[in-house]
């Protein structure tokens, strides 16, 4: 989300009884504690957009996953999902990607975690995260 965000992207995170926004702030994303917050939209101004979205969450929140497919079907956006669960949905392709994050992104995601109260590792350089891309499933 970091890279995505230093890019230019409109990072949101979509988090439910959010305690502390700052490791969010730090990585440069937006908040939307609940999903009818302005924000958990897509945007309507120009450039590109991301969600990422944990897969527990996708599974339990109907208006969520209205989100994730509108979001799939626009051209600016894209869709990451993460979790140890692949979703099983019939409007969706899911291809796993791999995506390299910057030295700058890893800094970042290392104070954000340390902020978030859950210090990692320190990251190295050229490391990359797994997730799961979502696009609508063609007919």
């Amino acid at each position: 989300m970091c890279g995505r965000a230093m890019s230019g992207w409109t990072v949101t995170a979509l988090i439910n009884d959010c305690v502390d926004e700052l490791p969010l702030t730090v990585i440069g994303a937006r908040l939307a504690d609940t999903l009818s917050h302005p924000v958990a939209s897509p945007p309507t101004s120009f450039g590109f957009y991301s969600i990422a979205v944990a897969v527990d969450e996708f599974f339990r929140d109907r208006r969520l996953r209205d989100l994730v497919l509108a979001t799939a079907r626009d051209p600016r956006g894209e869709v990451l999902l993460w979790g140890k669960h692949r979703p099983t949905t019939t409007k969706l392709d899911l291809t796993p990607v791999e995506i390299s994050t910057s030295r700058a992104a890893h800094i970042f995601k290392t104070y954000a975690l340390t902020a978030a109260g859950t210090p990692g590792s320190t990251p190295t350089f050229g490391v990359t995260e797994t997730f799961l891309r979502a696009l609508p499933r063609r007919r």
